[in-house]
């Protein structure tokens, strides 16, 4: 049986909200013999530096070749909006996807 893979996509790797996020799944995949990877976009709605634009390729490799599951930290997307976020996210259909932070209509969602 092959290890499964969870992506996680946040705007900012460095950031204390999404380092605890990133520890916490990392922690599960590691109980679960599970790999994880992470995939910085920054902001999806508006890139705001020059070189913005290759943050926003890093989403191109997310697809079903490379993970079984994505959390989206939909948390630091706070600028897209309710419904841009939503269609956002079934753009990576037929991915499974998790939203965190915000919670979106028909999609599984965490809210704290």
């Amino acid at each position: 049986m092959q290890n499964k893979t969870i992506g996680l996509l946040a705007d900012y790797i460095t950031s204390e909200y999404v380092l605890a996020i990133a520890d916490g799944i990392h922690d599960f995949c590691i109980e679960h013999d599970m790999q994880l990877i992470i995939f910085p976009v920054r902001n999806i709605a508006c890139p705001a530096e020059l070189y913005d634009y290759q943050y926003l390729a890093a989403a191109a490799h997310i697809n079903p070749n490379n993970i079984d599951g994505l959390v989206f930290a939909s948390g630091t997307q706070n600028d897209l909006g309710s419904e841009n976020l939503k269609s956002y996210i079934r753009s990576f259909s037929p991915i499974p996807v998790v939203s965190l932070g915000f919670d979106i209509s028909g999609i599984p969602s965490i809210v704290a």
